[in-house]
């Protein structure tokens, strides 16, 4: 069998690899790869460039895809580094940037051997801001990678050297390739345009690793981002993989009444997809509540202990805010101790509001919202909260809110 019969085999429908860079106007430009099966051989179905706006989103993909996505450039961090087996993100991440807060980024390992390995870092922050772009166009992103180490799946079939160390052009790296793994990596000063021949598969260069992300999903790759909130998106696209499944077989049974099944299947399936998402959502919030509640514990007893700074109160109000929060709600900014303009003799000068926190976030409901805020007042330490900011554009929408709130004084 050859490598594109090998290649062909894992397929029984299109996949659908996305590639992002942020771009120098903090806008996302993405380039995107199909490739379906046909006859037992593999093509590539179309290649689409579209930015970050809702209608070239619309026009280059439908509802209700699955997409695996691959982001790249500015906001990407790639550091080759030291490390065990037994190292844990946390760990690696402070060897890469000591002193950061774990909870705001993502990492990816590629390991190299058993003591080094290439660090993919990347907030969480910017992963959220892709997530909500596509899951606000009912768009399933079922695995999320980062760099260029997707590229590994696709070296057997570039007929490289086993054992003899190769510079291979790949978009816009130069990768330093042995025994099949990424040595070291060169950003190029321009990207590689030729067509690349895969064993007779042709690929624009532009787009091999919009490619590569989407061949890897089945090689069994690990070059991706491994992480709790990430394996949720997986599992929900393991499920939308299988309902696919069962529904082209009940399709094919019942192809005599399939108009009128269609249409009771879109409204079951809808009303299915909705109820199953509302109980992923409580395990979540069940699950979090429980490990915040934990960390409460052991940070109160530190507290009790040790005695805390003031600048570390801000953990323990971030803290009670969180645990806060009902269904629906979800935040996505925290602004401690605000600074504010001020006029002194003349000059303008700044001062650091040390009474005030000021988060935003988004809500589904403005009855969730209201509920949210008289739990905050009822906060003993909580003074005041004023609502800075509650709009929403489109019912359809989710409501945006910047939310004021002043702590009592000791």
């Amino acid at each position: 069998m050859n490598a594109s019969a090998q290649i062909a085999s894992l397929f029984r429908s299109a996949v659908i690899g996305v590639e992002c860079q942020l771009q120098e106007d903090e806008c996302f430009g993405f380039r995107l790869c199909e490739l379906s099966e046909r006859k037992k051989k593999i093509e590539i179905h179309k290649y689409i460039r579209f930015t970050e706006d809702e209608a070239e989103l619309k026009q280059a993909l439908k509802k209700e895809t699955a997409i695996h996505l691959l982001i790249q450039g500015r906001g990407i961090i790639l550091k080759k580094s030291e490390c065990n087996p037994e190292d844990t993100d946390e760990v690696l991440l402070n060897k890469c940037l000591p002193g950061v807060d774990s909870d705001d980024f993502y990492i990816q390992r590629y390991t190299i051997d058993e003591a080094t390995a290439y660090i993919g870092i990347v907030r969480k922050e910017l992963v959220y801001r892709l997530l909500n772009f596509f899951s606000t166009n009912k768009i399933i992103v079922a695995s999320i990678s980062l760099g260029p180490f997707v590229a590994e799946d696709i070296f057997p079939l570039l007929n490289l050297s086993a054992f003899i160390e190769q510079e291979v052009c790949l978009g816009n790296y130069e990768l330093t390739v042995a025994s099949g793994k990424i040595n070291n990596i060169r950003l190029l000063t321009e990207a590689v345009q030729e067509a690349i021949d895969l064993q007779g598969l042709r690929v624009e260069g532009d787009y091999i690793f919009a490619f590569s992300v989407a061949m890897a999903q089945y090689m069994q790759t690990t070059n991706k981002i491994n992480h709790t909130e990430i394996a949720a998106l997986e599992e929900e696209h393991k499920e939308f993989k299988t309902h696919q499944k069962l529904t082209r077989a009940i399709l094919l049974g019942v192809a005599a009444i399939c108009i009128i099944n269609f249409i009771v299947y879109k409204y079951y399936r809808s009303e299915f997809k909705d109820c199953y998402a509302e109980v992923q959502i409580n395990q979540e919030s069940l699950r979090n509540f429980d490990n915040m509640k934990l960390q409460f514990e052991e940070k109160k007893d530190v507290l009790d202990r040790n005695g805390l700074l003031e600048a570390s109160r801000i953990s323990y109000y971030s803290d009670k805010i969180a645990a806060s929060l009902l269904q629906g709600i979800n935040l996505t900014k925290m602004e401690s101790f605000p600074m504010k303009k001020i006029n002194v003799e003349g000059q303008e000068d700044y001062i650091f509001q040390n009474e005030k926190i000021i988060v935003s976030g988004t809500c589904e409901q403005s009855i969730d919202f209201n509920s949210w805020e008289r739990i905050l007042k009822r906060m003993e330490w909580i003074k005041a909260v004023s609502i800075l900011n509650y709009a929403q554009e489109k019912e359809s929408e989710l409501a945006k809110f910047s939310v004021e709130i002043e702590l009592r004084k000791k």
